[in-house]
């Protein structure tokens, strides 16, 4: 198994990827005194991410997620808060350090706000694109989103296409439902 020993880790995510203290200041957060009470989510390690790089033995470097965040630009957008955006594929990297790993969860809010996959692929690729050119020695690891199977196929495709890792939740919770179904 590959090491990841002290490498640099950087999220780009939607909600459930926020952490009030963890995200830039101008970024909604999800996660904030009122709703991370009710999840019981105070610290890294109650997250998602906090938990992967833990277990990978890595450090934190930027976490951009935004709270109720797309891939796709919202039509009228007044913020900036897209996924495929050049503020958010750009600021992955603190203090002249560029992240060694890079998770992006992104696209249920997309699935939510029903994008069609006509909009959500080409912005998809547009993000990875952006992403690898601003981080050309990143490994970058697309999380398939917690919604519908269309988006987790676009999302699987464009991992394959654009030569990046996958994380396959969509397929772990299908066989983890079985497993429960037939327990």
């Amino acid at each position: 198994m590959k090491s990841y020993e002290n490498k640099y880790f950087s999220i780009l995510g939607d909600s459930i990827s926020t952490l009030l203290g963890y995200n830039p200041e101008e970024n909604a957060v999800f996660y904030n005194a009122i709703n991370g009470r009710t999840a019981n989510i105070f610290a890294p390690e109650d997250c998602w991410w906090g938990q992967v790089i833990d277990a990978l033995g890595g450090r934190l470097l930027v976490n951009e997620a935004f709270s109720g965040s797309t891939v796709c630009p919202l039509p009228g957008g007044e913020i900036e808060s897209h996924a495929s955006s050049d503020k958010r594929t750009s600021n992955l990297a603190r203090g002249g350090v560029s992240p060694d790993v890079i998770l992006i969860m992104m696209g249920t809010n997309d699935c939510g706000m029903h994008f069609s996959l006509d909009d959500f692929i080409p912005s998809s690729r547009l993000m990875l694109e952006k992403i690898k050119r601003n981080y050309p020695s990143a490994e970058i690891c697309c999380i398939t989103p917690l919604s519908e199977s269309e988006y987790c196929d676009a999302v699987r495709a464009l991992a394959r296409e654009q030569e990046c890792l996958l994380a396959d939740l969509e397929a772990h919770q299908r066989a983890f439902a079985l497993i429960f179904t037939l327990a």
